[in-house]
């Protein structure tokens, strides 16, 4: 929530600019990706790419990022500190197994 790309989606929301620029997108699509569940679905999506090493999968990923106009997924520097959060999580409660090893 603290990232500039989340600050950007409640800019979108509140049906101002985004990148400086008018949207396109109707604020109520911008409100939809603030809910938790979305705002979680999409980290868990960069992270399952970030850590999956299937290379057509990362193709695909920065696809449908780079047609997202850098909205609703965190660019590299933004999305460290987000994967951390959920790979404590998941380390914490022994979530993490051999079946999914992570790369680091």
């Amino acid at each position: 929530m603290a990232t500039q790309t989340y600050k950007e989606i409640q800019s979108g929301a509140a049906g101002k600019k985004v990148h400086g620029k008018w949207s396109k997108r109707p604020p109520a699509v911008f409100a939809e990706a603030l809910r938790f569940r979305e705002s979680w679905a999409r980290a868990y999506t960069q992270y399952i790419v970030k850590h999956g090493g299937n290379a057509h999968l990362q193709a695909q990923f920065k696809v449908t990022a780079r047609n997202s106009q850098g909205l609703y997924f965190w660019p590299d520097e933004e999305f460290t500190a987000i994967d951390l959060a959920i790979t404590t999580v998941f380390t914490s409660n022994s979530w993490l197994t051999e079946i999914c090893p992570l790369d680091a």
